[in-house]
């Protein structure tokens, strides 16, 4: 079965080519490139797996929700944030020390 990790670097192809490379207007350069992927907005959910396209002024996707899973029953699963994940978290052992 494909992995998350399948999954995004589909969508991070996808956007490129279906959302900005088109409204380059054909100019492909740097510049033009990053001029119009900052100034999309797509909503969060849009895509296959969930996540949307909106930078911040540093470059940074709004719209790409930090996951963590954990491997349960030999399978990974998303524990967190809430309304992602697909298991409940199981105890996580940690050090007496800690």
């Amino acid at each position: 079965d494909p992995s998350g990790f399948n999954a995004m670097a589909f969508v991070a192809a996808y956007s490129l080519f279906n959302d900005v490379l088109p409204k380059t207007g054909g100019d492909h350069s740097p510049e033009k490139i990053r001029e119009v992927a900052m100034s999309l907005d797509i909503p969060l959910g849009t895509y296959p797996n969930g996540w949307g396209l909106k930078f911040d002024r540093r470059g940074q996707n709004e719209r790409c929700p930090s996951c963590i899973d954990q491997w349960q029953g030999g399978s990974l699963h998303t524990v967190w944030p809430p309304e992602l994940a697909t298991a409940q978290l199981r105890d996580v052992p940690l050090s007496k020390r800690v």
